[in-house]
């Protein structure tokens, strides 16, 4: 059912006399009720809320209020990822929801409940509703008070229930459905869902090409800078993913697009961006490689298990270290100047004279980039059909990121019935080449960790048992995975798929001596 809010400086709702007399029923106990989601809002997209009360944690359905499963009370959720709550139903149908972004602190609510109901002159109760009083607890942003009214039907009085909507309606309460929470979220101006790593600009066919990047970019940016406090805090792994993401859509837009752009005027911004990304490599190989414990743990057998422990422990403090490393580096003038001149670059009035192809328009630029970087996928197709060494897997996986990324700047130019399949065949290609390349790095960190640890005796044993079983079970997934390439890579570059793109693509060409490769 829909809730209803009390239109302003109305503290009372009429209950006209045709409709009955109102009773009420009971008035419920204030009480706090606290609201938690990821920052990328994962529970408010799934149409879910998590609240905690005094009676415990739980989760409900945003629309209908349905309480789906809960816990008994515990310390508050606030920064846990979904393995710290309490085991059970809710830790349960959390985790394939969350992963690895811990829980925040959204909303907090002070709420009071009176209920009453409509009798008929016969005294029978013909339909009932909820005052629901919220109050935003929050010093820094206080918001007014917050009066709604749910109505709730009774079953065989339709006509009751009709009756009072449209007395509501008429007295100007307005309808703020699907529930209060939604409602009260957008009262007190909560960012809850609001934020999203996606680029989300909409750039017009055109627009000149350098006009059309340096939005994207300007994007790109705020996406980064979003993520910085979430890094500082280490709040979860994904703050800085997110930043490195679109940290490597930057590097990767200047570099695929650098013939918009004067060099001596760009390559400075180049080289400060590499850096801020060189500061946080480690870091984030660490966070790949701590989140794959559980995984790692669960494909030995129980009695090889303990042996890992010695290795996630120090990686557990080689991670603090580096953490430590790159929080101060974000707090470094080096990064800071180097972070306020890029924003004050996009910032600029853009110079389109020189050179030419700045003032191309963005739609024929795109074309022409995509259609090259297609191109180059499928010199790969010899090389891994016969010999598929290392590097060359490599490289290959850098271009597809590359066509990746080109897609994803300029997916607003394009049909999504037409990109959104090439989008999902590329997808399947970048996870086979991923997961190579983390099982070829991972197979080289255990070996590497073997050969430098200061283990002896037992301990030594025990570690060495526990790695050697992991790589060999790596190695396996290795070959395996490597039987998936070079077919999934046959298909990309295929006759179907080359027709998509061509679909896609159809247009004029930019001249080739223009066009980064």
């Amino acid at each position: 059912m829909p809730v209803y809010a009390f239109p302003q400086d109305v503290s009372r709702f009429v209950l006209p006399a045709e409709l009955g007399l109102a009773r009420l029923v009971r008035r419920g106990r204030a009480q706090t009720a606290t609201y938690f989601d990821t920052f990328d809002g994962r529970l408010h997209r799934r149409g879910l809320h998590l609240v905690r009360t005094r009676d415990g944690l739980s989760l409900h359905q945003a629309d209908s209020g349905e309480a789906l499963h809960t816990t008994r009370p515990g310390s508050s959720p606030d920064r846990k990822r979904w393995w710290e709550l309490l085991p059970g139903p809710l830790r349960d149908a959390c985790e394939p929801i969350l992963g690895p972004r811990a829980l925040l602190r959204v909303l907090e609510l002070g709420s009071r409940l009176e209920q009453s109901e409509v009798v008929d002159d016969q005294g029978k109760a013909v339909v009932r509703f909820q005052v629901i009083a919220l109050e935003h607890i929050d010093e820094q942003r206080p918001v007014r008070p917050i009066r709604l009214l749910a109505p709730q039907p009774l079953k065989g009085y339709d006509q009751a229930l009709a009756a009072l909507i449209e007395a509501l309606k008429g007295q100007g309460f307005e309808e703020v459905a699907p529930s209060p929470l939604a409602f009260a979220l957008l009262q007190t101006g909560s960012s809850a869902g609001q934020y999203s790593p996606k680029i989300q600009v909409q750039l017009d066919p055109e627009l000149p090409a350098r006009v059309a990047l340096l939005r994207v970019l300007r994007r790109l940016l705020q996406t980064m800078q979003q993520n910085l406090d979430g890094i500082a805090r280490d709040i979860d792994t994904e703050f800085l993913h997110d930043f490195r993401v679109a940290l490597r859509r930057t590097r990767s837009a200047l570099g695929q697009m650098r013939h918009l752009f004067a060099v001596s005027e760009i390559q400075p911004f180049r080289d400060s961006l590499a850096e801020i990304q060189r500061h946080t490599n480690r870091l984030r190989d660490l966070d790949v490689y701590l989140l794959e414990r559980r995984r790692f743990e669960q494909s030995l057998p129980v009695a090889l298990r303990p042996g890992l422990g010695h290795f996630f422990t120090g990686m557990a403090r080689t991670r603090r270290a580096s953490l430590i490393e790159v929080q101060t580096y974000l707090e470094s003038a080096a990064f800071q100047q180097a972070l306020q001149a890029w924003s004050a670059y996009l910032d600029r009035e853009p110079d389109l004279r020189t050179p030419e192809s700045a003032r191309r328009p963005v739609l024929s630029v795109a074309r022409t980039v995509i259609r090259r970087r297609y191109a180059k996928i499928g010199r790969f197709q010899k090389q891994v059909r016969t010999a598929p060494t290392a590097p060359t897997l490599h490289a290959l996986r850098i271009e597809c990121k590359k066509l990746r990324y080109l897609l994803e700047i300029f997916a607003s130019l394009f049909p999504p019935e037409q990109l959104d399949p090439l989008v999902k065949q590329l997808k399947g290609l970048q996870d086979v080449l991923g997961g190579l390349n983390d099982l070829h790095l991972q197979q080289q960190e255990l070996s590497d960790y073997l050969t430098t640890c200061r283990l002896s005796g037992k301990r030594a044993l025990t570690a060495g048992a526990s790695i050697g079983g992991l790589i060999a079970l790596l190695s396996a997934d290795q070959a395996r995975l490597m039987t998936r390439l070079e077919p999934a890579l046959r298909r990309f570059r295929g006759r179907a798929t080359r027709r998509l793109f061509e679909a896609l693509l159809a247009g004029p060409d930019a001249r080739s001596d223009e066009v980064a490769t």
